[in-house]
Parts: C-alpha cells; structure tokens; sequence
C-alpha cells in the first residue's frame, strides 16, 4: 500500500501534469471511500451531485479571486 507522503506526490504531480489545483483534486479524491459500489440505487445520482457540488465551488472560489 502506498504512505502517505506517496499519495501526496501523486497527487501534487498530477494536479501539475493536468492544471487543476492539489486541492480540487484531494476534493474529489476524498469522495471515493463514499462510493465505493457505484450499483447500489441512487450512487451515480449522488456521486454526480457531489462531483458538481465541489467542482461549482471551486469555480466560484476561482471566480471570486480566492482559493
């Protein structure tokens, strides 16, 4: 299993190779113990709510000037 400090650098290295910001990205890797069984009745509804409720926020947070 990967430490910590490896799944920081994986994620650092890829917020840079893609341009999106370490914490968007660490946003969105956080949903994944939540939907783990994307089957389950209502999940992709839920994981696609959640995805576009971080992603609006982070737009707003880039709008506004703040991050």
């Amino acid at each position: 299993m990967v430490d910590s400090s490896q799944d920081d650098e994986l994620l650092h290295l890829a917020s840079l190779r893609h341009s999106v910001s370490p914490d968007l990205m660490a946003e969105l890797m956080a949903l994944a113990p939540n939907f783990e069984n994307l089957s389950a009745y209502g999940a992709k509804v839920n994981f696609s709510r959640s995805v576009s409720s971080i992603l609006d926020a982070a737009a707003a947070r880039e709008g506004s000037g703040t991050k």
